[in-house]
């Protein structure tokens, strides 16, 4: 059986992940471009 809703939560918790993993390389990007 298919499992609409379980989807939705699964790619908005990878969406979320995605959005932390950006948000850190920036940070890290910005470090670097700071020294």
């Amino acid at each position: 059986m298919y499992d609409q809703q379980g989807e939705h939560e699964v790619a908005a918790k990878v969406r979320a992940k995605a959005e932390e993993y950006r948000a850190e390389a920036e940070r890290r990007g910005l470090l670097l471009a700071g020294e």
